[in-house]
């Protein structure tokens, strides 16, 4: 090898060596949350990650990979490499799943080192009062005895599906178990009466039970009451014993992690000493505050044995947390550096002006991208940013951080991008609605969208479907409801996922061309006002795809395509101009945009790659599940079709007097 070689390795040598030195972290961490986003074990991870990140000096990310009972984004976790960077926030189903699954592909005791134990929840029992009269476990045993009483819980081997099956065996309540995939689609069953009870962690019920939706009768987990529930007894307390369990939340990293756990522990234990903010908060995770840092002292002889501080005994778990005396310490290399004088200081200069040289030849990105969703976890906007972010990852070889900012239409977020460095770093994820009706919704915007925010690519045309309740508007189709809307003026409600949301405009456009009149009922999110539409209290909504699996079942019923021609993934179903509403069309584009100013190159490669995911059969298998087509454009085409909107829904807000303030 050449001398110049030799010295250009050394000095990449050295580079490596020196970055490996510094302090732990200097880099995001990733939390993957082995459930889906928007549920109770999802509510209680982010703003525990949140506090992490400042305790830490690190963004620490949450990436939701959900299925098989937590199995898959737990091996996920398993098979990383063992720096730190990569965590796992889990509960109790470590203990459960090598006893539920005939195979898993990890060991929980093998393949994790124990961080900190981050608290426990409890876990309620809340009836459905259209359908039970029950107010105690005693009444419900005895209406069992009537019916057999369906109940939901996230999933099978889940701690509420164990502990109700113990329930009912302990209690001779009878029961079936009706799995869901997460705690927010069994709630959302539970309150359209489609169960009898959900059994659910306590903090995922409380707004449910105090708007009157559901009936909390008994807390499950512990001898106290629930601070969040305080007039609902506990099972102890009816008489009830043998079913008095806790769900405990935790924090792991891969077998093999080296000393910075130490300081992982110290930093966990900073966040729950604070006691402030919602993953603290009495009732929502318990922690002891008499024990060490705030850790909450665990039961004796349990799985996981508690030392002080929240640290788990290393003779329990196995933990390696040794690494070789000298040299480096991923390599175990003890060789000394053999070079003269020249030869050394040489190399040191060379490694100083490396970073320079590669960040000048990198090029785009070399470091994470936020993109920031204007819109709450689970609705359309949410899903799609979800489904781009992976895969452009691995297409552009860094994180794509995914952050909900919700509120105000789109305006919180997109006044946050756009004051953002234009630097193609921060990405704005959002409907069409937030640069082509806030404009015109809005006396006051916080920011232009027309020269503070430029278009980078579409991502999905996301249709609209006018669905009812069946049970509150029998209707066969499009038709009879417009006669059903006139001969009932202002006896009918529609939800919205808020002001001048794609879905209020489509509302306003039929009631224009009906000379019907229906109360707006805005809420913030489509996933509340479907939860609504579900449970009966509005009386249709046009949806933005994330009920269609409602339709499929029963429970709503579709009546027509918002769009100009009927969809090709329900080319049975006619649209609402075939039913008498002309030129009926209330399609949106979902895209994203980058700060006014980002350079054009930048977009260039943003688009070419988001383009190529959206080609992909994975992403258009995945927007087919939320009646969505792909749409890939260029960043100009994607401009024209905002102007377009902004000029056609300006006209509408105008003439129905809309107001967004």
């Amino acid at each position: 090898m050449k001398p110049i070689r030799l010295l250009v390795a050394f000095a990449a040598a050295l580079c490596t060596t020196l970055a490996g030195a510094q302090g732990f972290p200097n880099k995001p961490v990733r939390m993957v949350v082995p459930f889906p986003p928007g549920g109770g074990f999802d509510g209680i991870a982010r703003p525990f990650a949140e506090r992490l990140s400042i305790a830490l000096g690190q963004p620490v990310v949450v990436d939701n990979r959900p299925g098989a009972g937590g199995n898959i984004g737990t091996e996920a976790v398993a098979r990383a490499t063992a720096d730190g960077y990569t965590l796992l926030f889990a509960n109790d189903y470590p203990a459960t799943n090598p006893n539920l699954y005939k195979e898993i592909r990890w060991d929980p005791v093998k393949d994790f080192a124990p961080i900190s134990m981050i608290g426990s929840t409890q876990m309620a029992i809340a009836v459905n009062p259209a359908r039970v009269k029950a107010t105690d476990a005693k009444s419900l045993k005895a209406e069992s005895e009537q019916k057999v009483l369906q109940y939901g819980t996230p999933g099978v081997g889940t701690s509420p599906h164990l502990f109700g099956e113990l329930y009912g065996f302990n209690t001779g309540t009878k029961i079936q178990h009706i799995p869901y995939k997460g705690t927010g689609p069994a709630i959302t069953d539970a309150i359209g009466g489609q169960l009898d009870f959900a059994l659910v962690t306590v903090p995922s019920l409380v707004p449910h039970v105090k708007a009157g939706k559901l009936r909390a009768i008994t807390v499950i987990g512990g001898t106290k009451r629930s601070p969040m529930l305080p007039d609902v007894p506990t099972l102890a307390e009816q008489g009830v014993r043998g079913v008095d369990h806790d769900v405990w939340y935790g924090l792991f990293a891969p077998a093999g992690t080296p000393e910075i756990l130490k300081k992982l522990r110290d930093a966990t234990a900073t966040v729950l000493a604070r006691r402030t903010g919602r993953a603290t908060a009495p009732g929502r995770l318990r922690t002891d505050p008499e024990h060490p840092r705030g850790a909450r002292r665990p039961r004796e002889g349990g799985p996981a044995e508690m030392e002080a501080g929240g640290r788990p005994r290393q003779d329990h778990h196995r933990m390696n947390t040794t690494r070789p005396e000298g040299g480096n310490p991923m390599t175990n290399d003890r060789s000394t550096l053999s070079r003269g004088r020249r030869g050394v200081l040489a190399a040191a200069l060379l490694a100083t002006a490396l970073p320079g040289v590669a960040l000048a030849q990198a090029g785009f990105p070399d470091k994470p991208i936020r993109v920031i969703v204007s819109f709450p976890p689970g609705g359309a906007a949410d899903q799609i940013a979800r489904a781009v972010a992976e895969p452009l990852r691995q297409a552009l070889g860094q994180p794509v951080v995914v952050e909900n900012r919700a509120g105000a239409n789109g305006n919180i977020a997109g006044d946050f991008v756009a004051k953002q460095p234009a630097d193609g770093y921060t990405l704005l994820m959002s409907s069409g609605g937030t640069v082509s009706i806030n404009p015109h919704l809005y006396t006051k915007m916080p920011f232009d969208p027309a020269k503070d925010l430029m278009p980078v690519a579409a991502a999905a045309r996301v249709l609209v479907f006018p669905e009812v309740n069946p049970q509150k508007v029998p209707v066969k189709d499009a038709k009879e409801f417009i006669a059903y809307l006139k001969a009932n003026p202002g006896k009918v409600s529609y939800g919205t996922p808020g002001n001048g949301s794609s879905p209020h405009p489509a509302a306003e456009m039929m009631k224009a061309q009906t000379n019907a009149f229906a109360t707006h009922i805005p809420y913030r999110g489509a996933a509340p006002a479907m939860q609504d539409l579900l449970g009966g209290q509005v009386d249709f909504m046009f949806d933005p795809g994330i009920g269609l699996q409602h339709v499929k079942s029963g429970k709503l019923k579709l009546l027509a395509v918002g769009s100009p021609k009927r969809s090709p993934l329900y080319p049975d179903v006619p649209t609402l101009d075939e039913a008498g509403l002309k030129n009926f069309d209330a399609d949106t584009y979902f895209g994203f945009y980058a700060p006014g100013g980002t350079p054009a190159p930048v977009v260039s490669r943003l688009n070419t790659e988001i383009n190529k995911i959206l080609r992909s059969p994975a992403f258009i298998e995945r927007m087919n599940a939320i009646g969505a087509i792909p749409a890939p454009m260029s960043p100009s085409d994607f401009g024209m079709r905002a102007q377009i909107d902004s000029v056609r829904y300006g006209a509408l807000i105008r003439a129905r007097n809309i107001k967004g303030d």
